[in-house]
């Protein structure tokens, strides 16, 4: 059901994609500065921008080292960039995330277990 659930986010998020514009058109230019400051090109943002993605999350992945698909997906599922970050440095994917989280879990990364 989860991985249904994502692969739905993402599909309708990559559908819109062909009609995505690859310039700063449809922007402000106060948009356009925000993408900018946080590093992406127009087509790079447009697709961020279509899929739900403000210029300040899609910073937020990004520096996190999520692309737009992973991005997608583990905030689908409520995840905020620094959260789903902890979660895959330690090793886990999204499903497993989820499962752990929703039983009050947090990931522990060995530096912590060692104190």
């Amino acid at each position: 059901m989860k991985k249904w659930l994502a692969v739905a986010v993402l599909g309708i998020s990559l559908a819109g994609c062909s009609s995505v514009p690859d310039n700063w058109s449809n922007m402000t230019q106060t948009e356009i500065q925000s993408w900018q400051a946080s590093g992406f090109t127009a087509e790079v943002a447009q697709q961020w921008k279509a899929s739900g993605f403000n210029s300040e999350a899609a910073g937020l992945w990004k520096t996190a080292g999520f692309n737009l698909e992973s991005a997608t997906e583990w905030s689908a599922q409520k995840f905020s960039a620094d959260e789903a970050k902890n979660w895959v440095a330690t090793g886990f994917e999204l499903d497993d995330a989820v499962d752990y989280r929703a039983r009050g879990l947090s990931p522990i990364h060995r530096e912590q277990a060692v104190e």
